[in-house]
């Protein structure tokens, strides 16, 4: 534990200065409303700290209803635990409720494939997400300041963002509010120790592994030699990209409500004529629209990514098909593009006759009826029967085509490529991609909702089937 007796100077402003200075910032952005329940996300770290002290100060004035959040990432063992402690204990001090969440984040990194700080990310934003919906939390407060701000931009800058990317950390976005993006690190620092607060440090932030410590360790510093008001020159910086990407978005919405073909829960499908008829930044705009559509939290796309994405609209083949992150994909459909995110199923699901399955968007329902020589045969490719005494005792299964499959079509005497037979139906590449098969041990007995299998069929011998109906979801 920083345990801070003597009072400093303070560098920037003193500590009149600082308090109004946070008053005015909060209300020039209308960071908090009379009976506002705000959520302060706080780690034990003096800026977080800090920043729970000067909410808890101004309950009454505000009149708000404060809480706290500490997230222990299980990355640090016994020091992450002291954290815990020391912020439950902090918050019994202040009177103010608190939870506790432990969150896997190793186990996120490997199922994501992607960094512990960015698997940290999400699982804390999906928590916030469940905080607020459960205990009618109005406002999530973070204790991000102008030196995060420059370490984003710079993030970001090096990483390739677009001009989304480059607004930077926003100082209220949905019901987050960032109360502290008034002032710099060192600002905060001298004015906790002038008012004798006591923090904890995180000892994973003096470690140069993560390009983040980095930036903040080695690079910042030089660049506050350069200039000791860089971090004020980013947050500038970053307003105005903001408010210029604001007045862009709002263009194009427009833009995507007149080349939007369709939209499903996890797929938008936009024509490519109204898109390419705009400059090349509107159509960035559209694209993370779409994205943002689908799943809220979804990545940004970078700049060499809409590269390739309009390269793709302009010359690209169809069929062909673009991989962004966290499973987002674009695809090339003749004059459309669709842009998707691979839904995760299983490579496969066992069921039994009698069984109803959920596989993609489509539910697929088995059962068994007695069967007459002049009893009818259902129409339409959503309903097929087999005889029962053909696939009687083997096991049954649904899953994903893939390349190379084979099987006997209705009324054919040979076997046939499903490629080559859903070609030959003229079957788009977007509903290629959702196509399944049931199988019997290894023999494909219906490519689902397209044609069923010459081995399976009913014949005079037949007494029982089996019922196959698929029904599509209504995923909107």
């Amino acid at each position: 534990m920083v345990r801070n007796g003597s009072v400093t100077k303070v560098s920037f402003m003193n500590n009149s200065q600082f308090r109004s200075n946070f008053h005015k910032f909060i209300n020039k952005n209308q960071l908090l409303n009379k009976g506002d329940k705000v959520l302060a996300a706080v780690s034990g770290g003096v800026d977080s700290t800090l920043m729970l002290h000067l909410l808890s100060e101004e309950c009454g004035e505000y009149g708000i209803e404060l809480s706290v959040i500490h997230f222990n990432h299980q990355l640090r063992g016994e020091e992450a635990e002291r954290d815990a402690k020391f912020v439950e204990e902090l918050a019994s001090e202040l009177s103010v409720p608190f939870y506790l969440e432990k969150l896997n984040v190793k186990r996120e990194t490997k199922k994501l494939g992607t960094s512990i700080q960015d698997a940290a990310h999400i699982l804390r934003r999906n928590a916030y997400a469940e905080f607020v919906a459960k205990y009618n939390f109005t406002k999530v407060a973070t204790a991000h300041h102008r030196d995060d701000q420059l370490e984003t931009l710079l993030m970001r800058l090096i990483g390739g963002a677009g001009p989304i990317g480059m607004s930077g950390i926003s100082i209220k976005e949905g019901y987050y509010i960032r109360p502290l993006l008034f002032c710099d690190r060192s600002q905060i620092e001298e004015y906790a120790k002038s008012q004798k607060i006591d923090w904890v440090e995180d000892s994973s932030n003096r470690k140069d592994e993560y390009t983040r410590n980095r930036l903040r360790n080695e690079v910042i510093p030089i660049l506050k030699e350069l200039n000791p008001s860089a971090a004020e020159v980013a947050s500038r910086s970053a307003r105005t990209f903001e408010q210029l990407s604001e007045e862009l978005q709002k263009f194009s919405k427009n833009i995507f409500e007149k080349s939007l073909v369709s939209e499903k829960k996890s797929e938008i499908i936009l024509a490519i004529p109204p898109m390419s008829n705009y400059f090349k930044l509107i159509g960035y705009y559209v694209i993370n629209n779409a994205l943002k559509r689908i799943e809220k939290e979804s990545p940004t796309v970078l700049s060499r990514q809409f590269d390739d994405i309009l390269e793709l609209v302009k010359t690209g083949d169809t069929g062909m098909e673009i991989s962004l992150s966290n499973g987002f994909k674009v695809l090339k459909d003749r004059s459309n593009i669709v842009i998707y995110k691979d839904s995760v199923f299983s490579e496969e699901i066992p069921l039994q006759i009698g069984d109803s399955v959920q596989f993609g968007d489509i539910i697929l329902e088995t059962s068994i009826s007695g069967w007459k020589k002049n009893s009818k045969l259902p129409k339409g490719n959503d309903h097929e029967v087999v005889d029962h005494r053909l696939i009687s005792g083997s096991p049954l299964k649904i899953r994903s085509w893939k390349d190379g499959d084979k099987f006997q079509p209705l009324g054919f005497n040979g076997t046939k490529n499903i490629s080559d037979l859903l070609t030959e139906k003229k079957i788009g590449l977007n509903r290629k991609r959702k196509i399944s098969v049931l199988e019997c041990g290894d023999d494909i007995i219906w490519v689902c909702g397209i044609r069923l299998s010459d081995k399976y069929k009913v014949s005079e011998r037949t007494k029982e089937v089996v019922h196959l109906k698929i029904k599509s979801i209504n995923l909107n």
